[in-house]
């Protein structure tokens, strides 16, 4: 049975999820996010969210067959039966199957590809013999933080955006006051956003510096 999802669900404790949550690591927010639709079924084994105007997340236990998971599908497609869907995220397999049901059912077109990659650190040492300092920013880097998101932006997703544009995500960013920076010799070299925290771990993005250096997406 189809149940909401509220933030700090029981579901999203349970060791189930959790042996999968830094790929879902998104759900946290989005459950958090207002006029975001989550759901779950009642046995706990699959997890549905979506906020509004972004692709959806679709969690199925690992300890449900193949088989089994289109069962899941159905159900959640009757479930969201009249609501429009722009793509599905999560495990391969999984969002495969639920895309060519949800296609069937909607004379859709399925495409494939991948946005963005999670990294988890299960262990992790404090920097040493390391030159530099952080720093959390301030409302005078807001230009350096535009720069840095815009940067991000072509490195890591191949889409050049004018820094201009990212003045406002940038006053937000440090607004919430979770963005970091890294300073050597006075200057700032990168950054780091604390995105979300749970009761586990907190999730990373936006980490970017100057042309060339890695960008990615980091949970540690």
């Amino acid at each position: 049975m189809i149940e909401l999802l509220v933030p700090n669900d029981d579901i999203l404790n349970q060791n189930q999820f959790l042996a999968d949550e830094v790929r879902y690591n998104l759900i946290h927010r989005i459950c958090e996010s207002e006029g975001s639709t989550c759901l779950k079924t009642s046995d706990k084994n699959m997890i549905f969210a979506q906020s509004p105007g972004h692709k959806a997340w679709l969690w199925i236990s690992q300890q449900i067959t193949d088989n089994h998971k289109l069962t899941y599908i159905e159900e959640l497609l009757c479930y969201l039966k009249g609501t429009t869907l722009s793509g599905v995220c999560g495990d391969a397999e999984t969002v495969e199957k639920f895309a060519n049901a949800y296609a069937q059912r909607h004379a859709a077109q399925v495409h494939t590809h991948m946005v963005m990659e999670s990294y988890f650190c299960p262990k992790y040492k404090k920097p040493s013999d390391v030159e530099g300092m952080i720093r959390q920013s301030i409302p005078e880097d807001v230009q350096l933080v535009a720069q840095f998101i815009a940067g991000f932006s072509e490195e890591a997703l191949g889409s050049s955006i004018d820094p201009v544009s990212q003045i406002s995500v940038a006053e937000k960013a440090i607004g919430t006051g979770n963005m970091y920076l890294w300073i050597v010799n006075n200057m700032p070299v990168s950054m780091a956003n604390i995105a979300h925290s749970n009761q586990t771990r907190p999730a990373m993005l936006s980490i970017a510096g100057p042309p060339l250096h890695l960008s990615m997406h980091f949970t540690p």
